[in-house]
């Protein structure tokens, strides 16, 4: 019985000896293989969120392009050089903006959807909408905006919103002569671009299907007659034009945010609001 117990306890005592000198080696790596796996997946996780937050910084100007706005709301007010709509405009007698409808809170820019009870229209549905100086305006020019829709009733409150337009400034041209819409819509499945050209109703047009209700960044490109429309860094379209449809009018950024055509949202949901959450916005010349 003492020498079996003495084998027994050898033959453990061996077992034991090879885990550690043969097996644990094999083992350490299999788990740390494992654990560096798991720290993968939760970096790209992370990554992930954070491509849907605030405070991205925009890319640089490609290759030929200089920065001539680079606007990304870290302050406490909206940058001087954007002219904030104030009253009615042309594109629906409903309309009303105000300039406290726009803005900046958490580092973004705010164009706000909201009922008020007493404004320059009365009370109503106000929205904001801004356009910037027309120094910093041009015929050929690359926008890019970085932003989402935030709404409490999508369903039943929503705007018409244009983010972002170039608008044509040019008393060589008529309004629609050159008007750029590069995500135009009112609803959160996605927008369209628009590019209107030698009559009020002739126009080229594209639809992008994305949620807005998450960060996206839309870039529109004009270069010699021709405009690239950019999807959150892909190619959603390329529009080879001429001078006719797209002319070579002189153009300004422009923000807006509006009822849609059939009207404005029901007074009975005037607790209710729609956000435009700007990141970022830059304007690029060519050199």
């Amino acid at each position: 019985m003492a020498a079996t117990s003495r084998r027994s306890r050898e033959t453990h005592a061996g077992a034991i000896e090879h885990f550690f000198t043969v097996a644990w080696p094999w083992l350490a790596v299999v788990v740390g293989v494992a654990l560096l796996a798991v720290a993968g997946t939760a970096t790209a996780i992370m990554m992930m969120a954070g491509s849907n937050a605030a405070g991205a910084a925009p890319p640089p100007p490609a290759p030929g392009w200089k920065r001539v706005v680079d606007d990304r709301f870290d302050g406490r007010r909206i940058p001087s050089h954007w002219g904030l709509y104030h009253g009615r405009y042309g594109s629906n007698s409903r309309n009303c903006a105000a300039p406290s409808q726009d803005f900046v809170q958490n580092g973004r820019l705010v164009l706000l959807m909201s009922y008020r009870r007493h404004g320059v229209c009365g009370s109503g549905w106000y929205t904001g909408g801004m356009q910037v100086a027309r120094r910093f305006g041009g015929v050929d020019q690359t926008v890019q905006v970085r932003f989402r829709v935030v709404a409490t009733d999508p369903a039943h409150v929503y705007s018409h919103r244009i983010v972002p337009m170039r608008w044509p400034s040019d008393h060589r041209h008529r309004w629609y002569q050159g008007e750029g819409d590069y995500c135009e819509g009112s609803r959160l499945t996605g927008c369209s671009t628009f590019l209107h050209h030698s009559t009020a109703e002739r126009v080229a047009h594209r639809h992008h299907s994305l949620d807005l209700s998450t960060w996206h960044v839309i870039k529109a490109v004009q270069r010699s007659h021709r405009v690239k429309v950019y999807v959150d860094g892909r190619l959603s379209w390329d529009y080879r034009g001429d001078a006719t449809t797209v002319p070579s009018a002189f153009k300004v950024t422009v923000l807006q945010q509006e009822c849609p055509t059939a009207g404005c949202p029901s007074p009975s949901r005037r607790g209710e609001t729609e956000r435009v959450e700007i990141d970022y916005i830059t304007i690029d010349d060519p050199r």
